[in-house]
């Protein structure tokens, strides 16, 4: 693997998996006390109010920080096409993670939402639950979103926009940022196989010169 480089660094994933790190403790996910809860229970509506970032929201907001940090570090040093393919993978876990955050909830939100739901069956007023509280994503969630969909795509960014056209390097870049590997793993298959075509072969030819010697091994 070669060395460190400023002029490898991938600028766009740098920059996106360094904003996803800080939007990861901007609100994330919030649940708000609606006017019909505030007129029944007054102030005590107020302690219904509660906002997460992402950090606290659960373990899978936590991922989603460490990722986005190695991701950081992975754009930074780029130095090859492992590194490169590693960050892509990273990114895609990082989006993944971000999914599974909404998926799995918190635990704290599910609790006021559930007290609620059960004074409201308890009540018998037919109401709804959405009728008392109001659970909504914020606006760290459209953020870190949003950074990690251009983390992923930053290769491409990052080869055909930023550098043409911000640092004026038109040496031009390939759209597949695994072609080398792709094509290593190829030539490293085509060549084994080849081997072994040969040892094949190179057996039944000798095979057929010495008949004999066969027969007396098998004997």
């Amino acid at each position: 693997m070669s060395g460190f480089s400023v002029k490898r660094v991938n600028v766009v994933g740098a920059f996106a998996s360094l904003w996803a790190f800080i939007f990861a403790f901007f609100p994330f996910y919030r649940i708000e006390p609606m006017e019909v809860l505030i007129q029944q229970a007054g102030k005590q509506a107020e302690s219904y109010a509660l906002t997460k970032n992402l950090v606290s929201y659960n373990f899978f907001g936590v991922l989603c920080l460490m990722l986005s940090i190695v991701a950081f570090g992975l754009y930074i040093w780029n130095s090859s096409q492992l590194v490169r393919a590693a960050a892509i993978i990273v990114s895609v876990v990082d989006f993944i993670s971000l999914m599974l955050t909404l998926i799995v909830g918190n635990s704290n939100i599910k609790d006021i939402k559930s007290i609620i739901t059960y004074a409201v069956q308890y009540s018998g007023s037919g109401m709804k639950t959405s009728m008392f509280v109001k659970t909504s994503v914020a606006y760290g969630f459209v953020l870190e979103i949003l950074m990690i969909i251009i983390m992923a795509g930053s290769y491409w960014i990052n080869e055909f926009v930023f550098k043409p056209y911000v640092m004026g390097d038109k040496s031009g870049a390939k759209i597949n940022p695994l072609e080398g590997i792709v094509g290593t793993a190829k030539a490293s298959y085509a060549r084994q196989f080849s081997e072994h075509i040969h040892m094949k072969t190179s057996g039944t030819e000798e095979g057929k010169k010495h008949p004999d010697n066969i027969l007396d091994e098998k004997k």
